[in-house]
């Protein structure tokens, strides 16, 4: 077995682990917050790196992807969102994983 592998499994991979990963990552996500903190959070939300926000609602909803870059990976953005005032909750909507090209 790979020992990357090994170590996702195991739960010992670290996030340079991730960020060196042979793969990309794209996820979508919705994120609710009060509406009234909306514009604050989007300004947040678009601080991350490879993170884009693609719509909101009135209700509080916001549409969200996060994109590996070599700043930083999925996983460490997903994170940083989560933790953002604001925010009450983070729901994965969608991800996608393939090989990342090499250039």
């Amino acid at each position: 077995m790979d020992s990357s592998r090994r170590r996702l499994l195991t739960g010992r991979l670290s996030s340079t682990d991730v960020n060196t990963h042979p793969f990309g990552s794209l996820v979508s996500l919705v994120v609710r917050a009060k509406p009234e903190r909306m514009a604050a959070l989007r300004a947040s939300i678009e601080a991350i790196p490879a993170a884009e926000v693609h719509a909101m609602t009135d209700d509080g909803r916001m549409v969200v992807t996060l994109e590996d870059c070599p700043d930083i990976s999925t996983a460490d953005a997903l994170v940083r969102v989560q933790q953002l005032d604001h925010v009450i909750c983070v729901t994965l909507a969608y991800e996608h994983c393939e090989p990342a090209q090499i250039q």
